[in-house]
């Protein structure tokens, strides 16, 4: 995929970070994932596809935000269960 990226003739291609951010939102990183699909967004001239793409940077940023609500979650019982009971 680097190789790909640092090809110039490619430079401008707006399929390249979209596919970039499918690949980052599977391997579960949706705040780089969101980072691509707003770059594929800006490179394309066609409306509908800025706006697909646009829909895929919206879903990141959802899965973003659930994740880290789970994080504080997660934490918040770690900090109940660290606290020491009263009898």
């Amino acid at each position: 995929m680097d190789a790909l990226v640092a090809e110039p003739s490619l430079r401008g291609y707006h399929l390249l970070p979209s596919l970039r951010g499918n690949l980052r939102a599977k391997l579960g990183r949706p705040g780089e994932a969101r980072v691509e699909f707003e770059r594929a967004g800006a490179l394309t001239r066609n409306k509908r596809e800025r706006e697909r793409e646009r829909e895929q940077e919206q879903e990141q940023e959802q899965e973003q935000e659930q994740e880290q609500e789970q994080e504080q979650e997660r934490e918040l019982s770690a900090e109940r269960l660290a606290r020491p009971r009263r009898r």
